[in-house]
């Protein structure tokens, strides 16, 4: 069941639990455009969730935290830390 969670999460191009590491490594303009890109996923993930059943409930709550790190990480690389 878990790896049908997985390959769902990764077919809609959403990672899974991006590790601040992983996101630190990036460049800051790679960020801001993967950034953008996930803030579509959400909006794409609620209309889904409005509109038809949504098999994966865990979706949004997982964008959701991706979307925070990364931009906690931003503004830890804006102040210069």
């Amino acid at each position: 069941m878990q790896v049908h969670y997985k390959k769902t999460l990764y077919s809609i191009g959403i990672s899974i639990n991006m590790k601040p590491s992983e996101i630190r490594e990036m460049k800051q303009e790679d960020m801001q455009v993967k950034l953008q890109e996930m803030q579509k996923k959400l909006f794409e993930l609620r209309c889904q969730n409005v509109t038809e059943k949504n098999e994966n409930s865990h979706a949004i709550k997982n964008c959701r935290k991706d979307i925070a790190r990364m931009k906690t990480v931003l503004n830890e690389k804006r102040s210069g830390n």
